[in-house]
């Protein structure tokens, strides 16, 4: 099976759908319950604080490999320094989709535009798209608003 990345749009509402505890078992038996606050999140594989919102309370996405671990921005980008396809296998989590994740980016293939991420501000777009160009060598195109399909492109206007 080939690593993913699943994206959490709305980190604060993801946990507010799924709960945030941690619960510790053995033999199937539940030992303990630990509530965790809803707006701490710390990445799984260095332990640094991972940013869930700005200071104006917009949520920021969190990258989640394989859908288990969460990672902060520097150890997102060490992943895919292994794996640069990693980019291209993004999932977005339904139960914590930002309603107004309104820049979308999108890839260039076979003179088509496809979506590959969505965020809510330029800030996001232009992280999220330089470490895009930067491990994989390929351009992304930030639109805001969503295309209803894929857009064909003629190639010369270009």
């Amino acid at each position: 099976m080939q690593d993913t990345f699943v994206v959490y749009e709305n980190p604060i509402l993801h946990r507010e759908n799924n709960g945030s505890e941690i619960i510790l078992s053995t033999d199937n038996e539940v030992r303990n319950v630990i509530p965790v606050p809803i707006n701490d999140w710390l990445c799984d594989l260095c332990g640094d604080d991972v940013p869930v919102q700005t200071d104006e309370g917009k949520p920021i996405a969190v990258f989640v490999f394989n859908n288990t671990k969460a990672l902060c921005w520097n150890c997102t980008k060490e992943v895919t320094t292994y794996d640069s396809e990693l980019l291209m296998r993004i999932g977005w989590c339904s139960c914590c989709t930002d309603k107004d994740a309104n820049k979308w980016l999108y890839h260039e293939r076979d003179n088509m535009y496809y979506p590959i991420a969505k965020f809510n501000s330029d800030e996001q777009c232009d992280r999220f798209g330089g470490l895009f160009v930067e491990q994989t060598g390929q351009e992304l195109v930030c639109i805001t608003g969503e295309l209803s399909e894929p857009l064909q492109i003629d190639k010369q206007e270009r």
